[in-house]
């Protein structure tokens, strides 16, 4: 069912239900089904952009999917941790260099009232003309 819910783009259903499904499975001792649900659930936080969320998920699901020998999963797995991993730190950059063109831009705001400030107190005689 959690797969439907994904298919539909239901990714909050879906996500509850491969969580349910986890401890079941390890229950069972069906580590490959349980590398499955930790996967699907990754896929599911990683399609609402909630990139940092999916890793541990993908992370956990990743031995798993070794242990089983699932060569192909192993691949899925790495491949979407791959660009979890790309897309967090593209995020950090952007933020990063927003941060910096909003110092700069505030640097700038701050200077010109400093200038306008000095103004005002040379035109009142109270700034020295020649600042050290």
């Amino acid at each position: 069912l959690g797969e439907v819910y994904s298919q539909q783009g239901r990714w909050n259903e879906a996500i509850a239900l491969y969580q349910q499904a986890v401890p079941i499975w390890e229950d069972l001792g069906e580590s490959g089904n349980r590398g499955s649900a930790l996967y699907e659930t990754g896929v599911a936080l990683f399609q609402q952009e909630k990139y940092a969320e999916a890793l541990p998920f993908l992370q956990q699901a990743l031995p798993l999917r070794q242990a089983a020998g699932d060569t192909s999963g192993e691949a899925n797995v790495l491949n979407v941790i791959g660009l979890a991993v790309s897309l967090v730190l593209a995020g950090l950059l952007w933020n990063t260099t927003s941060s910096a063109r909003e110092a700069t831009a505030l640097t700038a705001q701050l200077s010109a009232i400093d200038h306008e400030a000095t103004q005002a107190l040379r035109a009142q005689g109270g700034a020295p003309t020649n600042p050290a």
